[in-house]
């Protein structure tokens, strides 16, 4: 788990990575934390490598925004834990329309930090937090499993569709079956779906949430039938 700081004030930037330090010992779990005094630094990292799971986010970084700074990067990563740090009571709610997880107010007690990092730690440990990390010409995407309903060839190419935006692929499909979990199944030589998000298979078609019809190969049709019959036992013994 990687959990990032971003301040811009030396002091207070060192005084949070202290106590943070001191839940993680408690927790007794393997983290690594990064500290960032400016949000450009910050963003040239984590565009890098977006293998990050929490980030503490000062609102005014001097000049710069930190909820445009937030905007950007949960374009790129809907689970990603967002703590908003601000001395300023009024700006603190507009946090929530960007997918803010907490904000704290400065100066941020031991008590109230521990509270709200132990909290997102556990969410995350109990969400499904499988991933895959795609590049393209565009950028690195951090893309959650869950998150994706289908994959379909393009042209040369694949695109990968997941529930909040659809995401250009140079692999090939036989690429992305050998990184996916199994809850994925090749239903078409062009097709790759999420049996989550499946809720009908027909003759020669599948229907997926949220509306989405994909076609069905004949020659692939009893492999998808047996998988969604595992998967839907699964779910009713669950």
């Amino acid at each position: 788990m990687k959990i990032c700081i971003c301040d811009d004030e030396k002091v207070f930037l060192d005084l949070i990575y202290r106590d943070v330090r001191k839940v993680l010992v408690e927790l007794d779990d393997s983290f690594t934390v990064e500290l960032y005094q400016t949000g450009k630094d910050f963003l040239e990292a984590y565009t890098k490598n977006p293998e990050v799971d929490i980030v503490f986010m000062d609102i005014i970084l001097g000049v710069e925004n930190g909820y445009q700074i937030a905007s950007k990067i949960r374009a790129s990563n809907e689970k990603i834990k967002i703590i908003f740090l601000t001395a300023v009571s009024k700006y603190a709610f507009k946090g929530y329309e960007i997918g803010a997880s907490r904000y704290l107010m400065k100066p941020v007690s031991f008590s109230k930090l521990r509270e709200v990092l132990i909290k997102m730690i556990d969410e995350i440990k109990q969400s499904n937090n499988e991933y895959i990390i795609e590049k393209n010409d565009n950028g690195i995407y951090k893309i959650f499993m869950d998150d994706i309903v289908y994959i379909e060839t393009l042209k040369r190419n694949t695109m990968i569709h997941t529930i909040n935006q659809d995401i250009l692929s140079y692999k090939t499909m036989k690429s992305h079956l050998l990184r996916l979990n199994t809850m994925f199944i090749r239903c078409h030589s062009g097709i790759i779906v999420n049996l989550e998000y499946v809720t009908e298979m027909r003759k020669d078609s599948i229907k997926l949430q949220p509306g989405n019809i994909v076609p069905l190969s004949k020659y692939r049709k009893n492999e998808v039938k047996e998988a969604l019959m595992s998967y839907f036992k699964m779910r009713i013994e669950s």
